[in-house]
């Protein structure tokens, strides 16, 4: 999110107004996500939370700030606050060192998520697939169990 307000330094002013009007547009469909999860407990109002769980960028610290500078300027490209806000995002030498750090930090949160239950599943699938094999490949068919039934 924060790169969009790199269009700040557009040299050709609608271009500058579009990207800071971007900002309003993105606060405003958040705000009413926010909403209608808070709101409303139905299937959409889960999935919508899961959503914003797995989009997780505008929880961060620098969109907040972002957001925030251009929402008290009133979206307005031209305000010296939100210049400066974008200057010191954009104005440095690039390093891609903290957003990587960032997306993969939150990547990585996700798989651990994910495979918590992983260890005894593969333990089970496994069980069951040497079962399948035996039995597709005929080993298992000439085997006689003896069992009195009468017992």
């Amino acid at each position: 999110m924060p790169q969009i307000g790199g269009g700040i330094f557009h040299p050709v002013t609608a271009v500058k107004i579009y990207f800071v009007k971007l900002h309003s547009v993105l606060l405003t469909a958040l705000r009413k996500a926010k909403q209608y999860i808070e709101t409303h407990e139905n299937e959409i109002a889960n999935e919508l939370g899961k959503l914003l769980t797995d989009l997780w960028w505008h929880t961060s610290q620098l969109a907040l700030e972002c957001l925030g500078e251009c929402e008290k300027a009133n979206f307005d490209a031209s305000a010296q606050a939100v210049i400066d806000q974008y200057m010191a995002v954009h104005g440095a030498p690039k390093t891609t060192k903290f957003l990587n750090e960032d997306v993969f930090g939150h990547l990585s949160h996700i798989v651990q998520r994910s495979n918590k239950g992983c260890t005894v599943m593969n333990k089970k699938l496994k069980f069951h697939r040497t079962l399948f094999l035996i039995w597709s490949s005929g080993v298992g068919h000439n085997i006689r169990v003896e069992f009195n039934w009468l017992r």
